[in-house]
């Protein structure tokens, strides 16, 4: 029997084109997101009087968060980017992953993002290439949310 588009959408994969960053409720168009990574470390000590004799104890409850890369395709007048490097100042960054229609289906919220370097491409008269520019932020911390 063949599956309707609705049981599609719940069996197969999400595709990863379809996505929204957003900055502060101000939609900013971003080509390419990388570093949602979450880390979290094992730290482990002997309990007693002794390092020889005691308990190995383990715990679990430091996180890493690596930098969020975003890329984006240089436009001049385009004042956004510019705007959020001279302020400098810790922001909410959304990243919505949405169906073909534009409804969200994840968002990954990162928390106190802030810019720490923007990298513009290399000037190269020999090529002809998009300037794209690379902007690494570093935040507290992030969340998967499931909108539906």
């Amino acid at each position: 029997m063949a599956m309707t588009v609705a049981q599609q959408a719940l069996v197969h994969p999400l595709v990863v084109y379809n996505y929204r960053v957003i900055v502060d409720s101000i939609t900013m168009r971003f080509s390419k997101v990388e570093g949602l990574v979450w880390e979290r470390s094992a730290i482990t000590y002997r309990d007693g009087w002794s390092f020889l004799d005691g308990e190995m104890i383990s715990t679990y409850r430091v996180d890493h968060y690596a930098p969020i890369t975003l890329q984006q395709g240089l436009i001049s007048r385009d004042t956004q980017l510019l705007d959020w490097l001279k302020k400098g100042d810790a922001r909410m960054l959304q990243v919505l992953l949405c169906k073909s229609d534009g409804e969200a289906i994840l968002s990954w919220q990162a928390h106190r993002a802030y810019p720490i370097r923007l990298t513009p491409s290399t000037l190269d008269a020999s090529s002809n290439e998009v300037a794209i520019d690379t902007l690494e932020l570093q935040a507290r911390g992030w969340s998967l949310n499931h909108p539906l």
